[in-house]
């Protein structure tokens, strides 16, 4: 399997990666599935073949759908306790039952924005204290 994800995330080329560097912690900052609610936002989904699930090729997109409570850190963020909203197309390809690609650019500026991280601004700060000549990597200037 390989998974392609956003950037901070990366790929994921096996099922121990995608378990390792996206699945654990994404569970970790947003296991609370209890709030999926395709109602409330925009969903669509296209295939190639009968359903999503036998297609060879699929889609599945949503746009601002509350899916879970921000519950656990995630990628340095601590939890919010806020419900998300999800801005996300996967696009994928099937042998079987087996899922062996996956394209899934989220929106991770909107998710950060979410919860408090305006990632614009970090970079922007960033680039400052490189234009000062500090290391704007090291927390410690």
């Amino acid at each position: 399997m390989h998974w392609y994800g956003p950037s901070g995330i990366g790929a994921c080329l096996s099922l121990e990666d995608f378990a390792d560097f996206h699945q654990r912690p994404w569970l970790h900052g947003f296991g609370d599935r209890g709030h999926y609610d395709p109602g409330n936002g925009r969903m669509i989904g296209i295939a190639e073949g009968d359903c999503l699930s036998e297609g060879l090729y699929s889609s599945l997109g949503v746009w601002d759908v509350p899916f879970s409570k921000h519950h656990g850190e995630y990628l340095g963020v601590p939890a919010t306790g806020k419900l998300m909203t999800m801005r996300d197309f996967d696009w994928y390809r099937r042998e079987g039952d087996y899922l062996i690609e996956n394209w899934v650019p989220i929106d991770m500026i909107d998710l950060f924005m979410q919860m408090g991280v305006d990632l614009f601004d970090r970079l922007r700060r960033q680039v400052e204290q490189r234009k000062l000549g500090k290391n704007w990597f090291d927390p410690s200037e």
